[in-house]
């Protein structure tokens, strides 16, 4: 992974305004257990972009990262979202806060 996280650096590096390099970078860290600093990527995507994906991204990270009330919040403004664009979004925040039930539950 640390090959991935060099190339999202370097992507971020020559184009910061493009929003999808930020989603790959983040989950390169959050696979080294970067957690922390995976977690201003997946804002800085969400700043560029509207796509449901990069608010579920902060959501999981910081679930991850212990801040429960942060990922329920952003969950909550999914959930104000069209149901088909931010389905496996939330059921992946779900699964962050450890509820496997109600993950399941919007994948049905």
């Amino acid at each position: 992974f640390e090959e991935s996280i060099a190339q999202g650096r370097r992507c971020v590096e020559m184009d910061p305004s493009h929003a999808a390099t930020y989603g790959p970078y983040g989950f390169a860290l959050m696979a080294q257990q970067r957690v922390k600093e995976a977690i201003p990527m997946f804002r800085r995507g969400a700043a560029l972009s509207s796509v449901p994906s990069f608010l579920a991204s902060i959501a999981y990270a910081e679930a991850r990262n212990g801040n429960s009330a942060e990922a329920r919040r952003i969950l909550k403004q999914l959930e104000s979202a069209p149901a088909h664009s931010a389905l496996l979004p939330r059921a992946l925040i779900h699964i962050a806060l450890k509820e496997n039930d109600r993950a399941l539950d919007l994948m049905e």
